[in-house]
């Protein structure tokens, strides 16, 4: 067996092996996903509109990253802005890679505890991450039902039999997991009340955030979508960015695709959006998402080198 020392070595070699090999791999399969995408065909790209929705799409990442840091204070964990983009871009990039969305909420834990070290609660940074999702979700949702009385649904009624049950089963899914963790929610509840308590300012702070982010991601969309030539109003873009993002509560994803693209191009076609327009709109939003998989993951990647220069460096030096 391997003495600590060893063991210290042997792990750190692993990462090593892990950011300067395996992520290149992984980017360049996402790549090629994309690249081999049979809507990209459909899509004839501005690209004036293009820069512009990317440049968008910056500043929503710095806004999803000033949300987390807002959220995290309430509860004790606190980071820089810089910090917490990197979190966020870094855990992105397992979203995408790793099944169940699991990848995303580990990778942020994980990355947060190592920056902040002892000064981490495990329960409080559970509890910190669960709350930044939460304000994401509720401002999804005040979004979505106000924007409602504007966006006309009616070809909602002739979108075939298969709605109904969708609707319903997910809603019952949505339930069956609530009730899973309801006792857990119960013992945890006061002292999670009570934080959030003395910390509303903050989570009032980070729904505003959440709400701009939203508005300014939707925006992105929007832009590359009428560069594409989709034909949908902004107000249209932002409904269906935000009726599809309450579907980010079922913990199911392959290669980052969720249940979010599946309702959103079911919003888009009840919207009377045609569906290979429809099929545009929702490959845009997810390489909206891509993108920042792919900066993640080339931040782990200039990690991994800054790791193996100090560690061969070291190496070097004489011995006093």
């Amino acid at each position: 067996m391997l003495d600590a020392p060893g063991r210290t070595d042997f792990v750190r070699y692993v990462v090593l092996i892990f950011k300067l090999l395996i992520i290149p791999i992984g980017l360049g399969v996402l790549a090629t996903e994309v690249v081999n995408d049979p809507r990209l065909g459909l899509a004839n790209m501005d690209p004036r509109a293009l820069v512009a929705a990317l440049v968008i799409n910056q500043v929503a990442l710095l806004l999803f990253a000033v949300r987390m840091q807002l959220a995290l204070r309430v509860f004790g964990v606190v980071l820089t802005v810089a910090q917490s983009l990197r979190v966020h871009l870094q855990s992105m990039f397992y979203f995408f890679v790793l099944p169940m969305t699991v990848g995303l909420e580990v990778a942020r834990f994980t990355k947060i505890r190592n920056m902040i070290g002892d000064k981490a609660n495990a329960g409080a940074l559970t509890y910190a991450l669960l709350a930044d999702r939460l304000v994401g979700a509720l401002a999804a949702l005040i979004l979505a039902f106000a924007l409602l009385p504007f966006i006309d649904l009616k070809s909602l009624i002739g979108w075939g039999g298969s709605a109904p049950w969708f609707l319903w089963g997910a809603a019952g899914i949505g339930v069956a997991l609530l009730l899973s963790v309801r006792n857990r929610i119960r013992r945890h509840m006061k002292e999670v009340l009570d934080l959030c308590r003395s910390g509303r300012r903050g989570l009032a702070a980070s729904f505003v955030v959440a709400i701009l982010t939203h508005c300014c991601f939707a925006f992105g969309i929007h832009l590359a979508a009428v560069g594409a030539n989709v034909q949908i109003g902004f107000l249209q873009t932002l409904f269906a960015i935000s009726a599809a993002m309450l579907f980010v509560v079922f913990p199911v994803s392959f290669a980052g695709v969720t249940p979010v693209e599946a309702a959103g191009l079911g919003v888009l076609v009840a919207m009377g959006i045609p569906v290979d327009q429809a099929a545009i709109f929702v490959l845009l939003s997810y390489l909206a998402k891509l993108v920042a998989a792919f900066e993640g993951g080339g931040w782990e990647m200039y990690e991994g080198g800054g790791h193996a220069s100090r560690l061969f460096f070291a190496k070097d030096k004489p011995k006093p």
